[in-house]
């Protein structure tokens, strides 16, 4: 993080601090715990990564250490947020996060709204004492159908809506009411705060403090084909992106119309023959599928 505020500037900030003396100094913006360790109050400022995805489009915000807001293809500051920004932003969370006097949750430009770190920190252990969901999203896509627009009371106003986004903790928010108030945090702060209680042991110690698991909704009725999945091999995705696991994909088709079929792609040297047969008998023998779209 430090290397965003340019280089030599955060020990430069830190001696300036050092030198006022009985005053209130309000320190803000990314990283600013990097120019003093230890505040007499530490606000965390939080906000949900689809709200943020929501002002990329329109272009109110940059990435980090960069001016870019008005880039005309507003997926280049996603990718660099995925990729770049919320990895950097999420190692410092992870560090700061035991320390939080208060959170600020800052996703209504006109209502921010600010709880104690001990108040959010005892909505996340009510979480991991019973069954709960993380707020969904629901966005269009070149191939967007019409069922969830139909059945989930959506905008209709929309041209088609491709995704839902289920239980993605790493992009999902998580709802936690304080009285009368209801605040919305990224859900990834779970996973972070109680990675093993919420994942168990086998899973911690194979994934660390990720959720390796994306529940999505996926909508073609009345739409088009699904895109073409396509994923990196663990040592690639390893190597380019500095993620440690890859993405494999199952599919459960929950409704079709008629007529409707299903694409599957196959490795070379399978036998489609072979693979109907494994079909026919159930999913379990389904080995050489690497790829689903549906049509209706």
């Amino acid at each position: 993080m430090g290397k965003f505020h340019g280089y030599g500037k955060v020990g430069n900030f830190r001696e300036e601090i050092k030198k006022i003396d009985n005053e209130i100094t309000i320190i803000y913006g990314y990283g600013a715990a990097l120019l003093c360790p230890e505040p007499s109050l530490l606000v965390y400022a939080d906000m949900a990564r689809w709200e943020i995805q929501l002002r990329m489009r329109q272009h109110l915000v940059d990435n980090l250490g960069v001016k870019n807001r008005d880039t005309a293809d507003w997926m280049l500051l996603y990718k660099q947020g995925f990729f770049v920004d919320w990895r950097v932003c999420d190692r410092l969370k992870k560090k700061l996060m035991l320390h939080w006097d208060y959170v600020l949750d800052t996703n209504n430009r006109e209502e921010p709204k600010l709880v104690s770190g001990k108040a959010v920190f005892a909505g996340l252990d009510e979480c991991l004492k019973r069954p709960f969901s993380v707020a969904p999203f629901f966005d269009p896509g070149p191939w967007g159908g019409q069922w969830m627009k139909e059945h989930c009371n959506l905008d209709p106003s929309q041209p088609n809506y491709a995704w839902c986004f289920n239980c993605v903790p790493e992009e999902n928010s998580l709802l936690l009411k304080f009285g009368d108030t209801v605040m919305e945090f990224p859900s990834i702060n779970l996973v972070f705060y109680a990675p093993e209680a919420l994942l168990g042991a086998a899973v911690h110690g194979r994934f660390g403090d990720e959720f390796p698991i994306r529940f999505d909704y996926l909508d073609t009725l009345g739409g088009g084909n699904l895109s073409l999945q396509v994923h990196p091999l663990t040592e690639y995705i390893q190597e380019k992106f500095g993620m440690h696991y890859t993405q494999d994909e199952s599919y459960y088709m929950m409704d079709a119309r008629p007529g409707a079929v299903v694409y599957l792609g196959l490795k070379e040297g399978v036998q489609p023959s072979e693979m109907i047969r494994d079909l026919e008998f159930g999913t379990g023998g389904l080995r050489g599928v690497i790829g689903a779209a549906t049509t209706a």
